[in-house]
């Protein structure tokens, strides 16, 4: 990596770092790019060389604490069991539980902000969705994994099985951030049920 390519990435993370320390503590409404700024210790011009506006830096922060939380998580996961559901929804929910400091009025401005940046170009969609793939990458492993120890079946369709999982999170996060009365271990164990059906009748 180049000087240059360094100096751009130290800035780029302190940015973000700042942005989600303020974001926290403030909320998205009262931040602005020149708190972020001045908090970082930079210029308000240097934090829109690297960033295009306030939700940008918004998603994109939560996605670097949420990419980081994968690589935790996840990296070092063992399991003695040898129920595959419970393998993998555990895999999935340690993952998850690590974000349960993002409150329900946070996740339902990220998820306006996510929605809405895939009909514009203020934001590329697959850097916001950057932690998704890095924890299908992890889930794929995982089930790949299995199959060598014998606890699937080769023939098992790991694709499908893993569009499933994350069209189940996916709805039961929704259903968790615009439902007042959902608690977020209710969803977890909703969650545990949708893996437990993928994985139904699939062991050796």
């Amino acid at each position: 990596m180049s000087i240059r390519e360094k100096n751009k990435k130290y800035y780029r993370d302190k940015i973000l770092a700042t942005s989600k320390e303020v974001f926290t503590s403030q909320g998205f409404e009262n931040t602005t790019i020149e708190q972020i700024a001045e908090k970082a210790g930079i210029g308000i011009g240097t934090a829109y060389n690297y960033f295009k506006s306030k939700e940008e830096l918004f998603i994109l922060s939560m996605a670097e604490d949420v990419a980081t939380n994968i690589e935790d998580s996840l990296e070092d996961f063992e399991y003695t069991e040898s129920d595959v559901s419970e393998i993998v929804a555990e895999a999935i929910l340690k993952h998850i539980r690590k974000m349960n400091w993002i409150n329900k009025k946070i996740w339902k401005v990220a998820f306006s902000i996510i929605l809405g940046s895939m009909k514009s170009d203020k934001m590329p969609i697959k850097e916001v969705l950057r932690a998704d793939f890095k924890t299908m990458d992890k889930i794929r492993d995982l089930i790949n994994q299995l199959k060598v120890k014998n606890l699937l079946t080769t023939e098992f369709d790991t694709t499908t099985a893993i569009d499933l999982i994350f069209g189940a999170l996916f709805l039961q996060m929704s259903m968790y951030v615009y439902t007042d009365d959902s608690t977020f271990e209710q969803t977890c164990e909703r969650i545990k049920t949708d893996i437990r059906f993928v994985f139904d009748g699939k062991e050796l």
